[in-house]
């Protein structure tokens, strides 16, 4: 398990100082003040480091694009 401590934090939007428990792949609890005393946590003061969600780009291609790959991936005109 890990304690995250005074993270700025977006969930996207700004929700400004929290902590967050993580633990089994998953956010477990996210508030201001978190204190848990349980075996193995590992806790990280993150004052002054912003914590946002993980951003996946899908920006793709599917017809081919600019022909990078050679003559056959260019999108037709």
């Amino acid at each position: 398990m890990l304690l995250l401590k005074n993270a700025d934090l977006y969930a996207p939007e700004h929700i400004g100082r929290s902590d967050v428990l993580l633990g089994g792949g998953k956010i477990l609890a996210v508030s201001k003040g978190l204190d848990f005393r349980v075996e193995g946590l590992e806790i990280y003061d993150l004052e002054g480091k912003i914590l946002a969600p993980g951003l996946i780009d899908q920006h793709v291609h599917i017809t081919g694009g600019g022909g990078e790959a050679g003559y056959h991936s260019r999108t037709p005109k």
